[in-house]
């Protein structure tokens, strides 16, 4: 059976150690949803990672930077459809929420900083996403197909930034 794999990602704050905290503290997710298909699901792992200065905003509360925002949490939002090609969507009530800030590599404190976003190469396992608790879309509009506008959950087209790898 072929399937499609739908991930995207937000991130969460919570006030800063010192006191400040800038951004939300909750987030909605990322509207680039990167779609992926695969043959089987078997031994295989998702693997996300980001593109150099994907984050230049993002704050890490040093080096006295007032701008921007932070964050203290990364989760993965995955959902997996035993469908492929154009028309596969997802279903908003079943996307999942997995917190992948455990795997930054060279965490340096409380808040995410743009380095060790762009060192990590986060790995997920099919069982960890079928484990994981849900991730409630329904008060979105779902897109019918793999386009989208500024007003609607977007299943875009882009270069990928995520794969899936057999583990070595």
């Amino acid at each position: 059976m072929a399937y499609s794999v739908f991930v995207t990602y937000n991130f969460e704050g919570s006030p800063y150690s010192g006191g400040t905290s800038i951004g939300i503290n909750e987030s909605i997710h990322c509207n680039y949803i990167q779609k992926l298909e695969t043959d089987t699901l078997a031994g295989k792992d998702l693997n996300l990672y980001f593109d150099l200065n994907a984050f230049p905003f993002l704050n890490p509360l040093s080096g006295g930077a007032t701008t921007g925002w932070t964050a203290t949490k990364i989760n993965a939002i995955v959902q997996v459809v035993p469908f492929t090609g154009e028309t596969a969507t997802t279903d908003p009530s079943q996307w999942k929420v997995i917190d992948i800030t455990n795997q930054l590599v060279g965490t340096s404190g409380n808040c995410i900083t743009q380095t060790e976003l762009e060192d990590t190469v986060f790995k997920l396992t099919f069982a960890q996403i079928n484990a994981a608790p849900l991730y409630d879309l329904t008060y979105l509009d779902n897109p019918s197909s793999v386009v989208g506008d500024d007003n609607r959950l977007a299943l875009v087209k882009k270069p990928s930034s995520m794969e899936m790898l057999r583990p070595i």
